[in-house]
């Protein structure tokens, strides 16, 4: 399979359910963009673990207690400093670390991630009692996915290429002011995802979510 035909397949699909098979009213580059704005949807609205594929890795050395994340990053999952698992840095601390109870120390690690207008990127900050720390560091973190293309295919993996789909179908009902067929997609949509996230919330599996396959062998309803 060559890069780009998973994502044609999608177009074809959503054009399918639209009936629109013509380029002549929706062309190709709005669907692309429309399974993009999907995919990253999904990104906003699944748990982190449903998504294995958009995981991102960075490992290196603090300089000054600092250091630059990668151009791919989205949202931080977790920071390890030392080989300690680092706090997030509350808000309401702003300024104030390290001068009231909370002390930072080798074994107690905090970090924050800002955004240096000077880079125009955003950057890791860690708080160990040492202002000018060169200590390892690891940052495990959500990827921001590729733009999807002819020639790109989707990168949250084939379980969430349906979602990306309804997405996408969502958006270009809305598109052609088709709103009730787009409020009931929706409906259809969020509660997918629901299921999905149901699935990584450390709950059991199988306790009847609407959806759920257990539900259909047990003779239930949607």
């Amino acid at each position: 399979m060559a890069a780009g035909d998973i994502s044609q397949a999608l177009v074809v699909n959503v054009r399918r359910r639209l009936g629109e098979q013509a380029t002549s009213g929706l062309a190709d580059a709005e669907i692309y963009q429309m399974l993009e704005r999907g995919q990253r949807a999904l990104g906003w609205l699944l748990r982190d673990a449903a998504m294995p594929h958009i995981t991102g890795y960075e490992t290196g050395t603090l300089t000054a207690s600092e250091a630059d994340l990668p151009d791919d990053f989205w949202r931080v999952r977790a920071v390890v400093v030392g080989g300690v698992v680092a706090k997030a840095w509350p808000i309401e601390e702003e300024g104030e670390l390290g001068v009231g109870l909370v002390q930072p120390s080798a074994t107690d690690v905090y970090y924050k991630i800002w955004w240096d207008t000077v880079s125009e990127a955003p950057k890791l900050l860690v708080k160990i009692g040492d202002a000018a720390s060169t200590a390892a560091y690891e940052v495990f973190y959500i990827r921001v996915p590729a733009d999807l293309s002819s020639t790109v295919d989707p990168e949250v993996g084939e379980p969430l290429y349906d979602l990306i789909e309804d997405f996408a179908v969502i958006e270009c009902l809305k598109l052609r002011k088709r709103h009730d067929e787009a409020a009931i997609e929706t409906g259809y949509f969020l509660r997918r995802v629901a299921i999905v996230n149901s699935r990584f919330g450390g709950g059991p599996p199988f306790q009847g979510e609407a959806g759920d396959p257990a539900t259909y062998m047990q003779g239930g309803q949607q």
